[in-house]
């Protein structure tokens, strides 16, 4: 066994910069769903800029653009459940509670796609109460449990503020 092969099972940080050159101490493999989530969520990250950078910026248009944005984040966190991440000390309450936020972004893109004179309204921001709310409490969840590495701390705090 060559040097380069012993400093990399000593150093992790190497590891992580050789992962290309198949590190012997870490054996990441994805499966079929998980490269179909990584495919999906390029490809939604790719349509949204494409949708947002255009010239006319119609609202039905910049809502499509936010509603895949959404559904981005959603896979995301799908990808960070599926492959194991959250079970790491920063992914652990990694807040993504955009589930939240899809129902009143679907219905403000559909409301702007049948009706011509559609504008966004701040009275239409009430629709994002809910996502707001869930938003700041996860924030505050994660802020609370970042300095902590264990998980079983991270876990007490958690259950502490009911949040799991």
């Amino acid at each position: 066994m060559n040097s380069y092969f012993a400093e990399e099972r000593l150093s992790f940080s190497n590891c992580q910069l050789f992962l290309i050159l198949k590190c012997p101490t870490l054996d990441i493999t994805f499966s079929l769903f998980e490269v179909l989530l990584i495919i999906g969520l390029t490809h939604g990250f790719i349509i949204s800029v494409i949708i947002w950078i255009r010239k006319r910026k119609e609202p039905d248009k910049i809502l499509l653009s936010v509603v895949l944005s959404v559904f981005n984040f959603i896979c995301l966190k799908m990808i960070i459940f599926v492959s194991g991440l959250w079970q790491s000390a920063f992914f652990r309450y990694f807040p993504l509670p955009f589930d939240l936020a899809v129902q009143p972004l679907i219905f403000l893109y559909l409301n702007s796609l049948t009706s011509p004179a559609f504008h966004f309204h701040k009275k239409q921001l009430i629709h994002f109460i809910p996502f707001t709310v869930s938003l700041i409490y996860s924030l505050f969840i994660y802020i609370s449990v970042f300095p902590h590495t264990n998980l079983d701390v991270k876990d007490n705090i958690a259950n502490h503020f009911l949040f799991n």
